[in-house]
Formats: C-alpha cells, structure tokens, sequence
C-alpha cells in the first residue's frame, strides 16, 4: 500500500500556473467582450470575465509537462480532454447546440474506452463499457452545472481530486496520484479569482475539462476491478452527482428540457432556503469533503460496509432533497418570474416562453407544488446574489 499522500510539487505548481495565468485571461477577456451577462436564467446580478478554464487547461499541461506526469494517462485520454475544452470554448465564445456538446462528450467518452479503462473491469463487457461510457459523460456534465455560485465548482473539484489522489497514493498507483494533484491544485488557484464576489468565471472551457480529469481518475484509482469497490472513489462526486439528479428528476416531472437553463440546481435552492450563497457555498463544500472522507474511510472496507455506506449516502440525500424542494419550490418559480419581469420578458411573449419552460405565467409552481406565502417568495430571493446558473 501507498502513503496516501499528495504530491506536493504538482499541487502546488498547477495553482501557483493558475495564480500567473488567471490575471491576464481576466482582462483579454474583459477588453474582447467575452463576459459572463445577467438575465433570467442565471443567477449573478453582474457582467464578470468568462473563460478561466482558459488559465486552469494551461496551468494543468505545463505542471504535468514539466514534472513528467502526464503519461500517467493514455494519450487518448488526453485528446479526449482536449475535446471538451475545445467545444467548452466555443460555447463561452459562441454559443454551442447542447447536441453539438453531447456528441463532442460521447467522442471524449470514446477515447476513454478505447484506452481500456472501465469502471467495471471484472464484469461483463456488454455492462461494463457502457457503464464506463454513462460515467465519464454523466460526470464531465455535472460539473458543468453545478458551476452556478462563485466557488462552487472549483471548491468541489478541488475536494475530489485530492481525495482520488489519496485513494490513488493509497493503491501506490503515484502517477494517478500526480495527476490528481495537478487538478486540486489547479482548482484551488483558481479559486482565488472565483470566490465571492467572483472577478472570473472558468466557463465550460474549465468546468468541462475538470469533470472530465475527475471522471477518468476515478477510474483510474486502483479499486480490484468490482463494481462495489468503484463505490469509494464514486462518493469523493457525490455532490456534483446529487444536483445532476435532483435537476434531472424535477424537470423531468415538469416536462422542461434537461439542457436549458435555470436557478432550480442544489445550490440555488440552498441559497434561497439559507438566504445566503455563501453559505449555501460552504455547506456543500462541507458535504463534499464528508462524501470524500467517507469514501476514503471505506477504500479498504468489505462490500458489506461499502454498500451500506454507500446506500446511506444515497437515502440522506435523497430525503435531504424531498425536503428542499418542498420548501423551496414556490421560491425557484417565483424568483424566475420575478427575473423575467425585471428583464421585460413578460406579457404574452414572456407568457408563452414561461409556459414552454414549464413555469406558470402567474408564478405559480406546476404541477401542484404547495404554496406559500407571497412574502415568503419576495424575502427569500436574494436580490443582490452574484452568481450564475
């Protein structure tokens, strides 16, 4: 067995490349336009730079490059990665059709799979593969939209990848572990632009690009090839993955797209319930890094104990979500009405594009939600929240 500890000379490399590079993305993206802009569907109240993913790719590459990290990855991964910082980009820059991404996704997924690497190696290929193929694409999504309040993401990536570098330094896999480092570090710099109030988002160039680092090195992590043993390095994404589901589940019983946008994520509905984003910030790093203490505590456990450690996490967020929306689901539509109001999106254009994303034009939650009161709704939205979907 390995130390479990980080490699120190990457961590600290890739944050101190963010901390160099991130000042001059900041303003060629200001002085080019390439900023982040207000409106109903996103939760900042301000224009801020786009394109720190920009700082977070480079500062990654010349780490691994100097220190003879990155083989500790296929090639293949790599071209993968450099797939979807470059549809990432163009998205910031020009928008791109949620198709168009998925399919970008599904290529990077590919190369994935054509390096071997599988989340389920002792099972059958026929579960295996297309179980490998749903995780990297389900994990490189979620960290793009949980990237919604200043610091979320990179907190959260940062969390996880140093957990997966410990689990990695644990299974003595240190290249796995070096590459890890290189992404805590990465996204613990970038941090400093990103932390209340941000000055700089990393913008699907970034968010993309570390799902997709964090997926591969989940399964990358040494964990005896059994579906129960991938559970440990699986619970360092428990975040991330929570908010995936709860978005997916609520709109699809809404019948609103899955890829538009929206303030009905984890983090929005915190913000609201807590009145503070900071807050609502903090508690999720805070469940975070108790996900990833408790996937490290059950690396060397039994099935038995991971399941059930596993199944525990899986029932309190599942109950910790029923609740949240009931309390928070006349705010979320209340509050888009509200933003769609202030933007003149209403009357009857705003009227049906609000009955086409499945919210009533009188801000009333679908699908009966329980109501509250009216001052309840204008209380709890915060008017000044910096953030973003």
């Amino acid at each position: 067995m390995g130390t479990g500890t980080l490699p120190w000379a990457e961590a600290i490399g890739a944050a101190v490349g963010v901390l160099l590079l991130a000042p001059g993305v900041r303003a060629a993206a200001r002085r080019w336009g390439y900023v982040d802009a207000p409106s109903a569907a996103r939760w900042h109240d301000r224009p801020v730079a786009l394109m720190g993913g920009i700082a977070i790719a480079a500062a990654l590459v010349g780490t691994l490059g100097v220190t003879g990290t990155a083989p500790a990855l296929p090639g293949l991964v790599w071209i993968g990665a450099g797939l979807v910082f470059g549809v990432g980009l163009f998205d910031d820059l020009w928008a791109v059709q949620p198709t168009a991404k998925l399919l970008v996704q599904m290529a990077a997924a590919g190369c994935v799979l054509a390096t071997g690497q599988e989340l389920w190696p002792a099972g059958p290929a026929w579960a295996s593969a297309p179980l490998t193929f749903l995780w990297v694409i389900g994990i490189t999504n979620a960290f793009n939209l949980i990237d919604g309040l200043d610091g979320l993401a990179a907190g959260l990536a940062a969390i996880a990848a140093a957990g997966l570098g410990i689990l990695a330094g644990m299974g003595s896999d240190p290249a796995s572990a070096g590459v890890a480092a290189a992404v805590a570090g990465a996204a613990a710099g970038f941090l400093v632009f990103n932390a209340p109030p941000a000055r700089l988002f990393m913008g699907d160039c970034g968010s993309l690009v570390l799902g997709y680092l964090l997926a591969v090195l989940a399964l990358a992590v040494p964990s005896g090839g059994t579906l129960t043993a991938f559970l440990a390095p699986a619970l360092m994404l428990a975040v991330p993955l929570a908010d995936t589901a709860l978005v997916t589940v609520t709109r699809l019983r809404d019948q609103r797209p899955l890829a538009e946008g929206g303030t009905d994520h984890l983090h929005h509905r915190l913000a609201l319930l807590w009145r503070s984003e900071p807050r609502a910030v903090l508690g999720l790093h805070a469940a975070g890094l108790g996900a990833a203490l408790l996937g490290l505590a059950a690396h060397d456990a039994g099935p038995g104990l991971l399941l059930g450690a596993a199944g525990g996490v899986v029932a309190a967020a599942g109950l910790a979500a029923w609740h949240l929306v009931r309390r928070t689901e006349p705010r979320v539509y209340r509050d888009r009405l509200r933003r769609a109001r202030s933007n003149g999106t209403t009357g009857p254009a705003g009227a049906a594009s609000s009955a086409a994303n499945g919210t009533p034009p009188n801000g009333a939650p679908p699908n009966g939600a329980p109501e509250t009161d009216a001052s309840a709704s204008t209380a709890s939205a915060p008017e000044d929240a910096p953030d973003r979907i």
